[in-house]
């Protein structure tokens, strides 16, 4: 059964705030029944770096903020020897079963539940996202490919700029997933914010 999203009923599609001629400034999605496990090992462990780019088609980052992407899904650095690994596409029991089973020893946590990850893709969304988070969000400076953990508005999450440069992910624990989309909603209200359906992933 398909887990109730923590913004059914909050986030809904249209339009808001002061939508220029250009059209909105930020365009949001959320990304619904994703795979998310956490994984723990040993960076040079030839086996677990085999086993995450079987399942994600990417290798495992291995330097600080970075992220892979590959056809399985993308990889984030979290801290030295930890990572998420994110598939769309799949159950979250099949993800950790195999990565268990391919990566003995390592530690492997279904932690889908726990999150509500947001796509904010558009011209304003680094503006809007930099007036709650103290990270430099320049793009030459938060490239496509990065990833990191900062408060962002009233919250804690994690950001994942994608590597085509498209959109930025926004991971929040799923109990504050409201509180940060009203937060959002005011932030982007002078750059006119868009909803759009949800991205079912699996």
């Amino acid at each position: 059964m398909e887990r109730r999203s923590a913004l059914a009923g909050v986030l809904e599609p249209g339009v808001s705030g002061a939508v220029g001629s250009g059209g909105p400034g930020v365009v949001v999605s959320e990304r619904r029944g994703l795979a998310i496990v956490r994984l723990g090992g040993r960076t040079g462990d030839g086996v677990l770096r085999a086993a995450v780019a079987e399942v994600s088609g990417a290798p495992l980052p291995s330097a600080p903020n970075t992220a892979t992407e590959g056809k399985g899904g993308a990889v984030l650095w979290l801290a030295a020897d930890s990572w998420l690994v994110v598939a769309p596409g799949r159950q979250a029991a099949d993800l950790e079963a195999t990565l268990r089973a391919m990566a003995p020893g390592c530690s492997v946590v279904d932690v889908s539940h726990g999150h509500t990850v947001l796509r904010l893709e558009g011209p304003a969304v680094r503006q809007v996202l930099a007036a709650g988070c103290p990270l430099d969000l320049h793009p030459l400076i938060f490239a496509p490919g990065s990833c990191a953990r900062s408060h962002i508005g009233p919250v804690d999450g994690l950001l994942h700029a994608l590597g085509d440069g498209s959109a930025i992910d926004v991971y929040v624990a799923r109990g504050f997933a409201v509180s940060f989309w009203e937060w959002l909603e005011e932030a982007a209200a002078e750059t006119g914010l868009a909803v759009e359906n949800p991205e079912n992933d699996i």
